[in-house]
């Protein structure tokens, strides 16, 4: 079998428990670096006492399936309608809303919230057909200079026994549109109000998800969620933005990254309270003094982070 030939669907489901029926016509996602764990989980020993050393056969239990991939950061093409990778964040814990009453205003938010639904993903590679029900994801957007953005995904989902299929998927991916690279001309980048010259960026969701059972079911929960981010920027002078004491004063602020200037292909990704919480690093790049920044995208009240696009 090759390794290349790899194809996800991806269809939410209606509710745990419920699989969805996803096609290659309704429900492909155009991937990038996907990867399949197939089985996933811990053997169980059975300890025997014995007269003589050796091992004692074992059983895997806690089975289940890790599948990551990568997404392009683009918009649908048209202002208010939903990003073919939409489901995706559905699927990672984000209210989906689409706002289009104003004409010239229109645009889809994602917003992280503690419920939400899961998905069922079948990955086709080569001729191992495997499908994933009740996943749930973690997701994250990387991007920096000389790259194309990109949305990095890592789901879990129920253990299935794999089939062999030579019955193609026939995926569709129209849907997904052409992205734009990081540039001056195509990306801006401001932290607490003020506009830095980024070089890499990486704004993590903070998702956390794990598989649990009991004697009544097995499942995949979302235990926790701590947004993070990584950003490094070329060092402004003290005079003009002094970062130093902002972290002194456990500053709290909107960070906000933006790819892409057209309408409809436009994404936003806003931290309504980000904080440094790590001391910066300098480092050279090329000449110029840049600082390597982290810190919590926190939740107050209810802003945490919005994903827009438009």
């Amino acid at each position: 079998m090759k390794f290349r030939k790899k194809v996800l669907l991806l269809a939410l489901q209606s509710a745990v428990g419920t699989p969805a029926s996803p096609t290659g016509a309704l429900n492909a996602v155009l991937t990038k670096n996907l990867a399949i764990m197939p089985m996933e989980g811990e053997a169980l020993s059975r300890e025997l006492d014995k007269e003589d050393f050796g091992a004692d056969l074992a059983t895997i239990v806690g089975r289940h399936v890790k599948v990551t991939f990568q997404v392009e950061v683009a918009g649908s093409g048209t202002p208010g309608e939903p990003p073919a990778w939409g489901p995706a964040m559905v699927a990672c814990g984000h209210l989906q809303t689409i706002d289009d009453t104003t004409p010239g205003d229109e645009e889809v938010r994602y917003t992280p919230i503690d419920t939400a639904l899961p998905a069922t993903l079948i990955v086709k590679h080569d001729t191992s057909l495997h499908t994933i029900t009740d996943a749930r994801g973690m997701v994250r957007l990387v991007t920096g200079k000389r790259r194309y953005a990109y949305l990095e995904f890592e789901f879990i989902g129920l253990y299935q026994t794999p089939a062999h299929s030579t019955t193609p998927l026939n995926p569709v991916t129209s849907g997904f549109v052409k992205p734009v690279p990081f540039r001056a001309a195509t990306t801006e980048f401001t932290l607490f109000g003020e506009t830095l010259c980024l070089n890499e960026l990486t704004l993590n969701g903070g998702q956390q998800n794990g598989f649990y059972e009991c004697s009544e079911q097995e499942t995949i929960q979302l235990e926790n969620r701590q947004a993070q981010f990584e950003a490094k920027v070329v060092e402004p002078a003290l005079n003009d933005f002094n970062i130093y004491e902002e972290i002194e004063a456990d500053t709290d602020g909107e960070l906000s990254y933006t790819h892409g200037t057209v309408a409809g292909n436009i994404v936003q990704w806003v931290a309504h309270h980000a904080q440094i919480t790590n001391p910066p690093q300098r480092e050279d790049d090329q000449g110029n003094m840049v600082l390597s920044l982290s810190g919590t995208q926190a939740r107050v009240g209810t802003l945490e982070y919005t994903v827009t696009v438009r």
